[in-house]
């Protein structure tokens, strides 16, 4: 999912115009990742956010069946090497639309 704005970011974990999808590790250690989305829209089917490492390891997902309106959170814990990055990823099989996504990363130590 790309994420075209920040709250508050005071080292480059994310760029807001290349690879905006991207939360970047700027130092080694482990990190706490949370994400999250609002859905909207066709009630029923399946709705999921997860957090991956890269492009592919699953580092936490929330999966749900879906209402009319629903929220989806995800949190997770991994190691990551400096300049490393964790995405969060939506899927939806219906007409419903991710709304309000956000993310957080936070370094919790060495």
């Amino acid at each position: 999912m790309p994420f075209t704005g920040e709250d508050w970011a005071p080292v480059a974990m994310h760029d807001n115009s290349v690879n905006n999808s991207r939360l970047y590790a700027p130092i080694a250690g482990r990190y706490h990742i949370t994400a999250g989305m609002g859905w909207a829209g066709v009630a029923g089917g399946i709705r999921i956010v997860a957090i991956r490492h890269g492009e592919s390891t699953v580092i936490a997902e929330d999966r749900r069946t879906g209402f009319a309106w629903i929220q989806t959170h995800v949190s997770g814990d991994y190691n990551f090497s400096a300049g490393q990055y964790a995405t969060v990823w939506g899927y939806c099989d219906t007409a419903a639309q991710a709304v309000g996504v956000w993310a957080a990363m936070t370094w919790a130590g060495p």
